[in-house]
């Protein structure tokens, strides 16, 4: 079953804080603080940790120890198929199209 309402929960947060969204990056820590992409934020938004043993702080700790990438966590976390993951996780994606890539998930436009 689709985990829409905690996917809008992360897209209603990107909305809120543009500085810390980057849809370049899985994750990535600076001075200024931790940016990331759509995956990023809600692997992080919900309860992982950045793995800082990995080479890239793309890979996080879930809330259960293991290690995964971001993108593989909120994949599974939201129970997406490979076209909805692909649509959602679109580096170029703005906040609109996010919202609109939802849409059309809750719709079944997406669905393989």
């Amino acid at each position: 079953m689709k985990n829409i309402n905690a996917a809008r929960a992360t897209v209603a947060w990107m909305r809120e804080h543009p500085e810390q969204v980057d849809p370049n990056s899985w994750i990535a820590e600076s001075k200024c603080g931790t940016r990331a992409c759509f995956a990023g934020h809600h692997a992080l938004l919900h309860g992982c940790q950045i793995d800082s043993t990995q080479y890239t702080a793309d890979y996080v700790t879930t809330p259960s120890g293991d290690v995964m990438h971001a993108a593989v966590f909120t994949r599974d976390h939201l129970a997406l198929t490979d076209d909805e993951r692909m649509a959602l996780f679109y580096r170029w994606n703005t906040q609109a199209e996010l919202e609109q890539v939802l849409d059309r998930i809750v719709d079944g436009d997406l669905d393989a």
